[in-house]
């Protein structure tokens, strides 16, 4: 061997290195390095396994030999153990093979012959999972003994009755058989078992008798919106209640669209008791209500106070009926709800209704139509605007060109400026025509009462709309 180190790739490709040449032989016993291992080292061009290198060769050659004689000596010593337990007579091919050499790589056996006896002492033997095995002597080996397969009979194919029976599992994990008589510890048990389980079944019935007489007077709803006042005046209105209550929250409307605000009166004289209801459309203005009404004067002048609390309902009758409601008027009741609840750009406490003005007899529909269109309509719309400003800050302003009362709406920021826009435009001259100012309803959609244009009036606007647009 040379005394050139070498490298070799590791585990992972790890370069590891140098390594002398007689250190080699032992990385190769110990398993670091095998014949397939890469090598290098200084003068040559690559790297190339340990088993491709001639100088490295003879290191592989005789770690394999090696590793051959310590086999063979491994079977020769488990051959003696088993012929020793009597696994293997003594024959003379045997003997010959005792005798004779055995060599590896040149290695030579000397140990001595071992005696064996013939036969096992004993023929027979069960092993661990109950099969018994019987000794063999023409093939020299323990063998499975035979066993007969068991016969049945047509009786034997025939269902009974008793077999359907099976043993069950106790909570304490034993298998009970329910044919085997109850021992004296286990009678007891199972007497106050059943005892346990009668008088549970009474408890039971006993309560679902109980809930079924006891008759409910007062009961709480799922989601309670409404409150219940005391403390009002005798010549109270259910408009006061509304304006009052109104600021804690949005108040529900009945089915003919109504606030649902009750004054309680006196069968006999018909006068106001002094107490009422109010129904919330969200539960979170009852609290509001409660935390800011209660204990407070209906009118600043009165030095009774009321008290504002949850209403607690009284179901009449033994039976509760609900009311059946169109699916209609559901629909558009639940509609008005969201629509109510909604932000739309405006304060909570004032609606685009009170805050918008229409204007009737602006124009006709003659004048847009010989004015062109678009044009006219522009020149308008900034005119009107320009004027109502002067009232106020405009939030949006339409006009309908096409209705035939001349229409123009005009949304403002607050009541107040519609009221100041009707009381200045309503009955004033504009264009030859008599205003007609006044509060939108709130339902009236003025797209849909337009007049629709003839195809010769539309092809006329059309063609003066374009010799506009060439001046």
């Amino acid at each position: 061997m040379g005394d050139t180190p070498w490298y070799y790739l590791g585990n992972a490709n790890q370069h590891t290195g140098p390594v002398e040449e007689t250190d080699l032989p032992a990385l190769f016993g110990s398993g670091a390095i095998s014949a397939q291992t890469l090598f290098w080292a200084e003068g040559r061009s690559e790297w190339q396994p340990l088993e491709g290198i001639p100088e490295l060769q003879s290191i592989a050659a005789s770690t394999s030999s090696a590793e051959v004689v310590a086999e063979v000596d491994e079977l020769e010593k488990f051959r003696a153990e088993m012929e020793n337990a009597g696994a293997y007579e003594d024959t003379e091919e045997t003997e010959e093979k005792r005798g004779t050499k055995r060599s590896a790589g040149g290695a030579q056996d000397d140990e001595p012959e071992l005696e064996r006896p013939s036969t096992p002492e004993e023929k027979t033997f069960v092993d661990d999972d109950g099969t018994m095995y019987v000794w063999d002597s023409k093939q020299r080996k323990f063998a499975t003994q035979a066993t007969e397969m068991p016969t049945y009979d047509e009786s034997d194919m025939v269902f009974q009755e008793e077999e359907e029976i099976m043993p069950f599992m106790s909570k304490k994990g034993n298998i009970i058989d329910p044919n085997k008589p109850k021992s004296r510890k286990q009678q007891p048990d199972q007497e106050k078992l059943e005892a346990a389980v009668a008088l549970e079944k009474e408890k039971q019935a006993k309560a679902k008798e109980e809930k079924v007489k006891k008759k409910e007077t007062w009961f709480e709803l799922k989601h309670n919106t409404s409150v219940y006042i005391t403390g009002l005046p005798s010549d109270v209105t259910e408009e006061e209640i509304r304006e009052a209550f109104g600021r804690c929250g949005i108040i529900k409307d009945d089915a003919n669209g109504k606030p649902r605000v009750k004054i309680y009166t006196d069968r006999a004289t018909g006068l106001a008791k002094g107490d009422g209801l109010v129904t919330y459309l969200r539960t979170p203005s009852v609290d509001l209500a409660v935390n800011l009404l209660d204990d407070a004067p209906f009118r600043p002048e009165m030095t009774q106070r009321m008290t504002v609390k949850v209403a607690e309902f009284e179901m009449k009758g033994d039976k509760f009926v609900s009311k059946k409601e169109n699916g209609r008027m559901k629909k558009q009741k639940v509609m008005k709800q969201e629509k109510d609840l909604g932000w739309g750009g405006f304060d909570d406490s004032v609606k685009k209704e009170k805050c918008t003005v229409v204007l009737k007899h602006m124009f006709s529909v003659q004048d847009v139509l010989n004015a062109g269109g678009l044009g006219f309509v522009s020149e308008l719309e900034a005119d009107i605007a320009e004027e109502c400003c002067k009232i106020g800050p405009i939030v949006k302003l339409k006009m309908y060109s096409m209705h035939p009362e001349g229409v123009v709406t005009v949304q403002f920021k607050t009541p107040e400026h519609t009221d100041k826009c009707v009381e200045m435009m309503h009955a004033r001259w504009f264009g030859g025509n008599q205003v007609i100012a006044s509060i939108w309803d709130g339902r009236t959609n003025f797209h849909l009462q337009q007049v629709a244009e003839s195809e010769e009036e539309q092809a006329a606007r059309l063609e003066r709309y374009a010799a506009e647009l060439e001046q």
